[in-house]
């Protein structure tokens, strides 16, 4: 399993069970990313959510709303990213909202992954 980095693992409890997720990215321990592509960087930044989760007793099916930050225009990567948002999410439906950005939190991250969660 990758080792996320702590700040990858930062949420914040909100009301009557919610917790709210930060950006999640393609980072590695020295704050760099390790892909080039956004197929990579996104399939790296759901797995680091999904290491979130777990660790906040939550899981992929609880997943309520998904903000998705891609550098550049959102539409050019559609066709790439929708796919593996079908696969992570399997038979769950949370809310997802994309957005294209001029940039995000280093110059090598194209994508960023925020999400909101419940809790039992």
């Amino acid at each position: 399993m990758y080792n996320c980095k702590s700040f990858c693992r930062s949420f914040s409890k909100g009301w009557k069970g919610q917790l709210y997720i930060s950006g999640q990215v393609d980072w590695n321990q020295q704050y760099e990313t390790t892909e080039k592509s956004v197929e990579e960087q996104t399939r790296r930044a759901l797995n680091n959510l999904k290491i979130v989760l777990e660790n906040a007793g939550s899981s992929v099916g609880q997943l309520l709303h998904i903000h998705v930050y891609v550098h550049g225009e959102l539409g050019e990567y559609m066709n790439t990213i929708a796919p593996i948002f079908s696969e992570f999410v399997g038979e769950s439906r949370p809310a997802v909202t994309g957005i294209g950005v001029a940039s995000l939190a280093s110059p090598g991250t194209l994508v960023e992954i925020e999400a909101v969660t419940s809790v039992k």
